[in-house]
């Protein structure tokens, strides 16, 4: 059984796939003049939060990652449960 620690989220596979540091994530994030912390990043790739959809759609176009936003929702959102279960 994997731990909390060992679990990789949607977020930090976005990121990884991206090929960017979590600090260059932050740097990338604030170049598009988005506000994002490097502490906010951390806290959604461990799971200690959740981002609100405006941030993950942020994420989304910074890491090039639409698919992002799908799986936000299919993971947080009742509405998006709904959608994944239909499919």
């Amino acid at each position: 059984m994997q731990g909390l620690k060992d679990t990789i989220t949607i977020y930090q596979k976005s990121r990884d796939k991206a090929g960017m540091s979590r600090p260059e994530a932050a740097k990338a994030i604030a170049a598009a003049g988005e506000d994002i912390s490097e502490g906010s990043l951390k806290d959604y790739e461990t799971g200690k939060t959740i981002p609100k959809p405006k941030n993950v759609k942020i994420l989304a176009e910074v890491y090039e990652t639409p698919e992002l936003k799908w799986l936000h929702c299919s993971e947080s959102c009742l509405l998006g449960e709904d959608i994944v279960k239909a499919s």
